[in-house]
């Protein structure tokens, strides 16, 4: 479905919805449930319908211009975030106790909505309209007018490979206790000095992201799948905890402090007497930079380097390759087509300057491992003939 000039939200309305009053009834349609909200600078709680909130319309429209220029039909977008249809059964089974799932589940829905939250919202837009050479280049003309909906792709292929190389706990709310959810969708969090992230999915559960340059991110095992069959499959598998009401208090005051407008949830009925005052210009300036923390906890040629990691995961997920056949794949590219059902980003767009590396990943003993450090030194990846040398190659790599 084209949604060109309709309501885009940065946060799924699927997840918005769960955060839902406990007082009203849940509606068939998850996006329609009554929410609890809490805005700053205002007294008191208020109550509207999940659908009707973090949005903004045309917030991913491409320019019918540039869409010209990249071969696109005229009303394009790149508000096309496919993995939300499988989250409610995956963070349902995840709050049901779940702690493993398919790597399919993981790379092709997990994955892609916890890296989207870093590109998505209007944070970013303002992130990357204020770095001083877009503005140069803004004011002299010589970028495009909708520079920044590309360049949430550009960091989506990056933010990928760092999320799905990071290690991932579940954490589970106290029996009295609910999460609640902000309109950033994640808070910034410290695990032994090391900066982490949260990610609220559900009123009892938090996902704990904590990057790392080398882990294991799946193994392969004979497991049941979420129909009952049982079959040999490359599995995540999460680590759990739980939160006593102390520590849940200390979450949610921190999803509440790195919010930019509102919180919505249940648990909100806790923070009646809290200060929840407008944001300062620093303030604001603060949470705006947040988000470009992720990037950092990589160099800028490892992410460069292993930006195509993803690519390489989703497709030994989606073709059940077994730990043999997924020793076969050595580059780190991405793979032409699409595989039915499964999301993939909107375009991959290829470095130009650079050939591509050695892939990441390394199966040892029936596990899939990513490390993001640099497999080669990053000055031979430059090209001496920029474009015919590499796109050449290119061609070539993912014409296969």
């Amino acid at each position: 479905m084209n949604t060109y000039g309709t309501k885009q939200h940065w946060i799924p309305a699927a997840v918005l919805g769960r955060f839902r009053d406990s007082q009203s009834k849940a509606k068939k349609r998850v996006r329609e449930n009554e929410i609890i909200i809490r805005r700053r600078g205002q007294i008191g709680l208020s109550v509207n319908k999940a659908g009707a909130i973090c949005f903004k319309k045309g917030l991913y429209d491409i320019n019918p211009q540039t869409a010209k220029m990249y071969g696109l039909e005229p009303q394009s977008t790149t508000d096309q975030w496919d993995y939300e249809e499988g989250l409610t059964e995956i963070i349902d089974a995840l709050v049901k106790g779940a702690d493993l799932i398919d790597l399919d589940y993981f790379v092709h829905v997990l994955v892609p909505y916890a890296s989207g939250l870093f590109m998505r919202g209007l944070d970013y837009g303002e992130r990357q309209e204020n770095i001083d050479v877009i503005r140069y280049l803004r004011d002299k003309n010589t970028i495009l007018t909708d520079n920044t909906v590309f360049s949430r792709i550009i960091h989506l292929q990056r933010i990928l490979a760092i999320v799905l190389g990071a290690e991932w706990t579940l954490y589970e709310a106290s029996p009295r206790g609910q999460f609640i959810q902000s309109d950033m969708g994640f808070c910034p969090a410290s695990d032994h000095g090391k900066r982490c992230w949260i990610v609220p999915l559900d009123p009892k559960l938090v996902i704990l992201i904590k990057p790392k340059k080398k882990h294991c991110i799946a193994n392969y095992r004979e497991i049941n799948d979420m129909q009952g069959n049982r079959s040999a499959s490359w599995v995540v598998c999460f680590r759990r905890g739980k939160l006593n009401d102390e520590q849940m208090l200390q979450v949610n005051e921190n999803i509440l402090e790195h919010s930019f407008r509102i919180c919505i949830g249940d648990g909100l009925r806790s923070f009646k007497d809290y200060s929840y005052e407008p944001l300062s210009e620093e303030k604001n300036n603060y949470l705006i930079s947040i988000g470009a923390e992720l990037e950092n906890s990589l160099e800028v040629s490892e992410r460069v380097e292993h930006e195509f990691e993803w690519y390489t995961v989703s497709r030994i997920a989606a073709e059940r390759l077994s730990p043999d056949k997924a020793k076969e794949i050595q580059w780190n590219r991405p793979y032409r087509g699409s595989y039915p059902g499964r999301w993939r980003p909107f375009m991959p767009f290829l470095p130009e300057n650079l050939k591509l590396s050695p892939s990441g990943l390394c199966i040892k003993d029936n596990r899939l491992i990513l490390s993001l450090r640099e497999t080669v030194p990053f000055s031979s990846l430059k090209c001496s003939n920029t474009f015919e040398s590499n796109m050449a190659q290119i061609q070539e790599l993912v014409n296969r």
